[in-house]
């Protein structure tokens, strides 16, 4: 019986060993139970807070033409839009592309310029450079649809030439102004002379080639005389200046009452002997502006000197010379047109086969508008360089030359002419 009852006490102990967990095996169920709920493991942070991050915050990127952002906490892409046409991205941004191909000038779509045409240039819409052509041009349009300048108030543009011109109407009641415009028109039946005064009655009464007192000319002419015909006398050299000539150019300043006036008949008060040698000579003719004429100042012994370039001339005609102011045949002066209103105009002679240095004068003119012009080579070029026959101490004689005009359809009264 004590043997039995032995036993079963050893057999109760070992169960209730074998159902009560030990501290460390309690533990580690704890642990066990703890994970398998989630309730610790859910609250703890990562060690690496990188981990869960996609982009960087504050930057953008290129996804071919589209451009992607970074949210703040770096956990997503986001979407900003499309690079525009003639853009490319890259590195986050839109690079704008130049398109220049086959354009000369003008904008290249990114603000900047495929190009400048020049001041003497224009940038077309096809974005080609065209020649203005506003070269010597102060006004009027240009040959690419612009305008190569205007005129400022009262001068008025000539389209055709380019140039600013004063309209010219004082004391004008009709006519032309100069410019292509009219200063007026008169009552019907009532005439305008070529002085621009309606029903002024021109002066011509036993008068020709000279003013009518309207502005224009008592026969449609105009003479140039200042001598009175003595032919005996003679300007220039013995024999050949320093300068050693190949010409000579004897010329007298004439001041046309109109422009576009026609030559219409020369002669010459010939020294006698000029006259017998018949020494072959051209008539030339130069504006007197380009003649490159200054006044003498006080201390100068000349009144006024003038130096040009030969080309300068204009040759109108090779003569011989005829008997003292006996005119030349018409015929052989032909259609010469006067280059402006004031002008130079006589014979030159070659001195290579004829050394003769001298003009033809008249000793009772004053000499102020007669010049005897050697022509030498300067510097490489023909020049003519002399000053007018009169001097600060006395006049030494006008050249023995007399000339005709006559108006053309294209003349104006100097007084109404810029």
């Amino acid at each position: 019986m004590r043997v039995t009852t032995l036993l079963f006490s050893v057999i109760l102990l070992s169960c209730s060993s074998a159902a009560t967990p030990t501290p460390s095996q309690s533990s580690s169920v704890a642990r066990s139970g703890s994970d398998a709920l989630g309730t610790d493991s859910a609250t703890e942070e990562p060690a690496d807070s990188n981990a869960r991050r996609v982009c960087t915050p504050e930057t953008k990127s290129c996804d071919d033409n589209a451009v992607w952002g970074c949210s703040d906490d770096g956990s997503e892409r986001v979407f900003m839009g499309y690079c525009p046409s003639g853009s490319v991205c890259a590195g986050g941004e839109c690079d704008c592309i130049p398109q220049c191909d086959n354009r000369a000038c003008g904008d290249d779509g990114c603000g900047g310029s495929c190009g400048e045409c020049g001041a003497s240039g224009a940038c077309m819409p096809d974005a080609t450079c065209c020649a203005r052509g506003c070269d010597g041009r102060a006004c009027g349009p240009d040959a690419c649809g612009g305008s190569c300048g205007s005129c400022e108030a009262p001068l008025v543009c000539l389209p055709e030439s380019g140039q600013c011109c004063v309209p010219q109407c004082e004391g004008k009641t009709c006519g032309a102004d100069g410019c292509g415009g009219l200063c007026g028109a008169c009552d019907p039946g009532v005439e305008c002379p070529l002085g621009g005064v309606c029903g002024c009655e021109p002066m011509c009464e036993g008068v020709s080639c000279q003013a009518d007192g309207c502005g224009g000319l008592c026969g449609d002419c105009f003479t140039f005389e200042e001598d009175d015909g003595t032919t005996e006398t003679a300007f220039g050299y013995e024999s050949a200046p320093e300068s050693d000539p190949y010409a000579v150019v004897c010329m007298v300043r004439i001041r046309l009452p109109h422009t576009h006036m026609r030559l219409s008949s020369f002669s010459a008060g010939w020294m006698y002997g000029l006259w017998d040698l018949q020494i072959p000579f051209e008539l030339v003719v130069a504006p007197a502006a380009l003649m490159g004429c200054v006044s003498g100042d006080e201390d100068a012994w000349w009144n006024e000197a003038c130096l040009a370039s030969e080309d300068v001339l204009t040759s109108l005609t090779s003569l011989v010379p005829a008997p003292p102011f006996e005119p030349h045949p018409e015929e052989d002066l032909g259609e010469h047109i006067m280059p402006s209103s004031e002008i130079f105009i006589g014979a030159r002679f070659i001195v290579a086969e004829y050394p003769i240095y001298v003009c033809p004068v008249d000793e009772s003119g004053s000499g102020a508008d007669s010049f005897m012009f050697p022509v030498s080579i300067e510097e490489g070029v023909g020049t003519l360089n002399a000053s007018s026959l009169q001097t600060k101490d006395g006049d030494i004689g006008a050249m023995a030359l007399r000339f005709g005009f006559e108006l053309t359809e294209e003349s104006l009264p100097v007084a109404y002419v810029p």
